[in-house]
């Protein structure tokens, strides 16, 4: 892989893991065209730090109230009315909670589906048909963008349901950040709460990815790592994926999800006539 190979795939990793078009179509087209088979495990592990780096840096204020939120559903945990009244009164109690609620879900089916997974991305047929869901899924949930639940109004059967579709986004060509926030604005949630649960989520989602990777890496299974190339790729990732967040998050504030479909049906619909010429 040339520097220039790591730097783009790097970018485009950023801006698709948190735009709604989705991370994995995406690179699998672009995998195809540049003929890069595979980036390399230790590559795909460091991309996915950068966007959970971005992530994190955009989302440090959530992330904070999160853990105090925790910290003090610890030092209620010995009486089950205390345990009780905080998940009901503090935010940031509430939204680890719901964060770890809807995790579960999206653990188990990705790894009960990773092989069936793994089939799919040797086409670009997937992909493409992926990218044309994902479109479809925009343009029904911005019709469902009026909700007003806050997050101490979200439930646990939301949280799951939430997890179930991300758990879904392991098909190529469908976008995560994209079922996430549909399915959370589809369950009545505003569409602040929508975009910050749909990201708070990402995180154990991307970090756990890359220690998936870690575990099928063995050493000597690769060539000699190059150091550049990982850290180019994994400074662009960062930087365009906090790009990403910051757009996206202005986008949805505005109610102006579905713009993104039509970028999706038109990639998608390149993708099938590719694969069928």
């Amino acid at each position: 892989m040339t520097n220039f190979d790591a730097i783009l795939l790097g970018l485009v990793q950023g801006l698709t893991e948190f735009l709604p078009v989705s991370s994995s179509g995406h690179l699998v087209i672009i995998g195809s065209l540049l003929n890069v088979d595979a980036a390399g495990i230790i590559f795909e592990v460091m991309v996915h730090v950068g966007t959970a780096l971005a992530v994190c840096v955009f989302l440090r204020r959530e992330i904070a109230q999160v853990f105090a939120g925790l910290i003090r559903l610890i030092r209620a945990a010995g009486s089950r009315s205390s345990l009780a009244r905080v998940i009901r009164s503090d935010e940031g109690a509430r939204l680890g909670a719901l964060v770890a609620v809807g995790s579960i879900p999206t653990a188990l089916m990705g790894l009960c589906l990773s092989e069936v997974a793994d089939r799919l991305f040797e086409s670009v047929l997937p992909a493409g048909l992926g990218l044309i869901v994902t479109g479809l899924v925009l343009r029904v949930a911005q019709r469902h963008d009026k909700g007003d639940k806050g997050v101490l109004d979200v439930s646990w059967l939301d949280a799951v349901t939430v997890g179930v579709a991300q758990g879904l986004a392991i098909a190529p060509g469908v976008s995560r950040s994209g079922a996430t926030v549909a399915c959370s604005l589809m369950r009545g949630m505003s569409r602040p709460v929508a975009a910050r649960l749909s990201f708070l989520m990402s995180i154990p989602v991307i970090l756990g990815a890359a220690v998936l990777e870690l575990v099928k890496y063995t050493p000597g299974s690769e060539a000699a790592v190059a150091w550049l190339p990982l850290v180019l790729g994994a400074s662009a990732a960062a930087a365009s994926g906090f790009v990403a967040v910051s757009i996206f998050m202005k986008l949805i504030n505005q109610g102006r999800l579905a713009v993104f479909s039509w970028y999706c049906f038109a990639l998608g619909a390149a993708a099938l006539i590719w694969w069928a010429v």
